[in-house]
């Protein structure tokens, strides 16, 4: 049985070794130097582009199959092609245009990081958009994170929308900035059990900027009643994945006596692990606890030198 994709890929291939080197330079294949063509001419002919949410026919579906893959070809540097984002931008854009969601994806990418093209803003919400429009998780929270203050563009209002729709997906990525959204009243009507809401379900995809906030949450009784022991067990996950500021609080709350006994090593060894990861915070904590003669347990030698030598030093 012939198959489609890998004859597309012969074809063009063989097609870029004999077309004149005149557009967009020149690439290696196998050895030899070969030339890519002006990508103004469709060796695929389809519609130049599919208003949002029109069918493609299955001709076209397989048109913008075969140019994506032709861009991961360049963008990569597969089957013998020398790596060329500027070529690889080339035909992803023919089949984002075509209506492909995941070319699409890619060039707001690409947009995104100058990526082969120019950066610019405007360009990757806009190739953002389409795929979100399609219901790509990943351009819903890029196009949601970029929106609520990542780019040059903000719209608070649009970037919860789709943070959101990617939340609904169960992106936890999303559901931390949807929560932090709702807390913060950005974009959507301030609601503490919203923002709650959503970083419990970040929370149990083991997202440690969630567990951290959820341990506030209830440290704090901020939006739910306080309860220290919840918030020491959600806090002891972030730590346990590197947070620092989740360390810090730890150690506060193992200093405190809050969801668990007061243990002035155990505090200081959270100070220590919060320092080596570089908050200040908490080396101004274990600089304190230093002061009041406590010992850092020696663990925090052999895992986290650094802090443990500007321990001694003090």
């Amino acid at each position: 049985m012939l198959d489609v994709k890998e004859w597309t890929r012969t074809a063009v291939l063989a097609f870029l070794a004999t077309a004149p080197a005149t557009a967009l330079g020149q690439v290696s294949a196998g050895g030899a130097t070969i030339a890519h063509p002006a990508f103004t001419c469709s060796t695929f002919p389809y519609k130049a582009f599919v208003p949002r949410g029109a069918a493609l026919s299955l001709r076209d579906q397989r048109n913008a199959e075969q140019d994506y893959a032709t861009g991961e070809d360049f963008y990569y540097g597969a089957g013998g092609i020398a790596p060329d984002h500027k070529a690889a931008a080339a035909w992803f854009r023919r089949a984002a245009e075509a209506g492909d969601a995941r070319a699409q994806l890619f060039m707001g990418s690409l947009s995104e990081n100058g990526d082969g093209v120019p950066r610019d803003d405007g360009q990757a919400a806009k190739w953002y958009r389409l795929a979100a429009a399609q219901g790509d998780a990943r351009a819903q929270l890029r196009l949601g994170l970029g929106l609520s203050g990542q780019w040059t563009l903000q719209d608070d209002a649009e970037a919860a929308k789709w943070l959101l729709e990617a939340a609904r997906q169960d992106v936890p990525q999303a559901q931390v900035a949807l929560a932090h959204a709702y807390y913060h009243g950005e974009g959507v009507q301030r609601d503490l059990l919203q923002a709650f809401r959503w970083e419990m379900k970040a929370a149990y995809h083991g997202e440690a900027k969630a567990e951290y906030y959820l341990g506030s949450m209830y440290a704090d009784a901020d939006g739910v009643k306080r309860d220290y022991r919840e918030a020491a067990r959600w806090m002891r996950k972030a730590a346990d994945q590197n947070y620092p500021c989740a360390e810090n609080r730890l150690g506060t709350m193992y200093e405190e006596g809050q969801g668990v006994r007061v243990n002035y090593a155990e505090a200081a060894y959270w100070y220590s692990r919060a320092a080596s990861h570089g908050l200040e915070l908490g080396q101004d904590n274990l600089d304190r606890m230093t002061k009041m003669g406590v010992r850092v347990p020696t663990r925090v030698a052999s895992v986290f030198p650094a802090a443990w030598d500007a321990f001694r030093r003090t």
